[in-house]
């Protein structure tokens, strides 16, 4: 698969994510809903006033997959920007994916002012199955019933990348299907598979201190892969930082090839 293909398909299922998970909130927490998410030419944008965190993956205030399908302009990007400068919004964030009009959209990128901050790695393999090594970890399904012990991983030491929402609050929903790795009947680890049309995505990986390194996101990584090809799935992706190693170097042994990046730049009002 070419990483332009992936790029747009990608684009096509992080879109229905971000809808699903902003109309999930609505309904629960009417006063403090995620932002839906807007479609601006081929672009998904978010603003979010209330936060204005200083990392790209804490902070949702994000410009994603502009160009993928051949449709940005310096017009839409200055357009993009006056929302977000008109907005109140102090910084916020473009991912910059493959596609015809990637080199062309940097170069708008940099005339703009944002500034390149760091490369997300995008990993893709086939939805087959894997042959994942025997585990002490015992792989669940997580159902409504769970969200006590879902919440005692996703929530540990706070929540600053916001699992909960994609995980806690989603349990139930058409599509969305989290694993919990229990050890003796506690908690350990979790990780999240959403499926779209015929391509699954890995998120929300998360392991409680006391049992990282002990082979539980590897057990999980392989369980959804496998999920994924038993739902349709063709292929499925998850994204990380190459500087995370443990998050990386687990999907490279389960797999997945390092297919393309995704170049993060930051936008400041001042």
């Amino acid at each position: 698969m070419s990483p332009e293909e992936l790029a747009q398909r990608l684009a096509w299922l992080q879109q229905w994510m971000g809808r699903e998970i902003a109309s999930r909130q609505a309904l629960l927490y009417p006063q403090s809903a995620w932002p839906m998410p807007r479609l601006i030419a081929d672009a998904t944008v978010v603003i979010d006033p209330r936060n204005d965190k200083e990392y790209p993956s804490i902070n949702p205030n994000h410009v994603e997959h502009l160009g993928t399908s051949g449709l940005a302009s310096r017009r839409i990007l200055a357009e993009i920007i006056d929302l977000y400068r008109s907005s109140g919004v102090p910084r916020f964030f473009v991912y910059l994916s493959p596609g015809r009009q990637a080199s062309e959209i940097e170069l708008w990128l940099n005339r703009a002012g944002l500034t390149k901050m760091v490369e997300l790695a995008v990993l893709w393999r086939a939805a087959e199955e894997i042959g994942t090594p025997q585990s002490d970890f015992e792989i669940r399904l997580c159902q409504p019933m769970h969200t006590d012990l879902l919440g005692a991983v996703v929530s540990d030491e706070g929540d600053p990348f916001g699992y909960a929402s994609g995980t806690v609050d989603m349990l139930g929903a058409a599509n969305f299907h989290t694993l919990l790795a229990m050890l003796d009947e506690e908690p350990a680890a979790t990780g999240s598979l959403y499926v779209h049309q015929n391509l699954g995505y890995l998120g929300n990986g998360k392991t409680l201190e006391p049992y990282r390194r002990r082979g539980a996101q590897t057990a999980l990584i392989g369980a959804r892969v496998e999920m994924a090809a038993g739902l349709g799935c063709t292929d499925v992706v998850s994204e990380t930082y190459p500087f995370l190693p443990s998050s990386y170097h687990n999907l490279l042994r389960a797999g997945f090839v390092d297919l393309y990046s995704r170049s993060i730049y930051r936008w400041d009002a001042a």
